[in-house]
């Protein structure tokens, strides 16, 4: 009962139900239920997730207080989702993000307009997403920058002087 995740994906499965079912008066209270239900996860976590957004399974929240998915979202299977983040379109960019399998977003990170995340890649907290991100890749900082790429997520990252004296600087 205390998961707010979990009452995340309820109002948002109901959302989606909702919208799918024929005109008339099934649909209209499925919606009024909607609604209503979304308005109470609003206040109790701060999150909002459009119903029109397409989720693949496994979605998962880690923390789903204060996210927000905008409409027309695309998350593929076993997306966790951390804190704090918003996924939407901008005013200027006309299109909305598309989100890869198995791909982890940090606590606060924010991902705007018609971007594509590969497939198992992983966005950094606080990060600011606007460009593509390749598959595999590790993305951190405002705007977020990749510096890991293609390799196993057990792998060390580089240091600095480690990079430079490797390109013969």
């Amino acid at each position: 009962m205390r998961e707010s995740g979990l009452w995340a994906m309820i109002v948002y499965r109901l959302g989606a139900y909702s919208a799918n079912l024929p005109r008339g008066w099934r649909q209209r209270a499925a919606k009024a239920t909607h609604d209503r239900t979304a308005l109470m996860l609003r206040l109790a976590t701060r999150s909002s997730l459009a119903p029109s957004m397409k989720a693949g399974e496994g979605l998962r929240f880690v923390h789903g207080f204060n996210v927000t998915i905008g409409p027309d979202v695309t998350l593929g299977e076993r997306v966790e989702i951390m804190q704090d983040v918003t996924i939407a379109s901008t005013h200027d960019r006309i299109g909305s993000p598309t989100v890869g399998s198995d791909v982890f977003i940090g606590a606060g990170a924010t991902i705007l307009g018609p971007v594509t995340i590969g497939d198992g890649a992983a966005i950094g907290a606080n990060s600011l997403v606007t460009t593509d991100v390749p598959a595999g890749a590790f993305v951190i900082g405002v705007p977020a920058k990749v510096i890991r790429w293609g390799r196993a997520a057990s792998a060390p990252i580089a240091s600095n002087a480690a990079v430079a004296s490797a390109a013969g600087k």
